[in-house]
C-alpha cells in the first residue's frame, strides 16, 4: 500500500468519525429536548406547595438536572449551534422555575434565594461564558446550588 493511499484511507476514517460524533451529539440534544419537554408540565404543577411551605425540592431538582446536561455538553465540547439550541431550551424550561422563585424567594426562604441567584444570575452568563472550561460564572453558580442544597438537607 502506497503512503498516499494510507493517506486517503485516513482522512476518510476521520470524516467518518466526526459524522459519528456530530451523530452522537444531536442524539443527546434530542434526547435532552424530550426530558425537558415531558418533565415540564409536572414542574409546573409542582412548583408551589398546597401546604404553604416552600420546600425548594422540586426546583433544586431540575436545576441539577440541566446542570448535568451542560457538564455533558460541555464535555463533547459541543458546537455552537447545540449550545445555542440548549441554551433556548434551558430559558424555555426554566422561565416558571425562575418566576416562582423570584415571587417567593426571601430571607424566610433562603434555599430559594440561592436557587434565584444561580437560576436567574449565573446560569444564563455560564451557558455563555463556559462551554469549553469552567468559568466563574459557572463556580457562582455551583456554590449557589450547593448552598441551597445544604438548606434544604438541614430543614429535612
Amino acid at each position: 500500500m502506497r503512503v498516499s493511499d494510507k493517506r486517503t484511507q485516513k482522512s476518510q476514517l476521520g470524516a467518518a468519525a466526526r459524522r459519528c460524533v456530530a451523530g452522537m451529539r444531536a442524539v443527546l440534544i434530542l434526547i435532552a429536548g424530550v426530558m425537558f419537554h415531558s418533565s415540564s408540565v409536572s414542574l409546573a404543577d409542582s412548583l408551589s406547595n398546597t401546604d404553604g411551605k416552600h420546600d425548594g425540592k422540586a426546583e433544586l431538582k431540575k436545576l441539577q438536572e440541566v446542570y448535568q446536561k451542560f457538564l455533558a455538553l460541555q464535555k463533547l465540547q459541543a458546537s455552537d449551534a447545540e449550545w445555542e439550541q440548549f441554551k433556548k431550551q434551558v430559558q424555555g424550561e426554566l422561565k416558571p422555575v425562575v418566576k416562582y422563585l423570584s415571587e417567593t424567594a426571601c430571607s424566610e426562604y433562603p434555599h430559594l434565594q440561592h436557587m434565584l441567584w444561580a437560576s436567574r444570575d449565573w446560569l444564563p452568563k455560564m451557558l455563555d461564558s463556559a462551554r469549553t472550561t469552567p468559568s466563574q460564572d459557572q463556580v457562582k453558580f455551583v456554590k449557589n446550588l450547593k448552598r441551597a442544597e445544604q438548606l434544604i438537607n438541614k430543614g429535612s
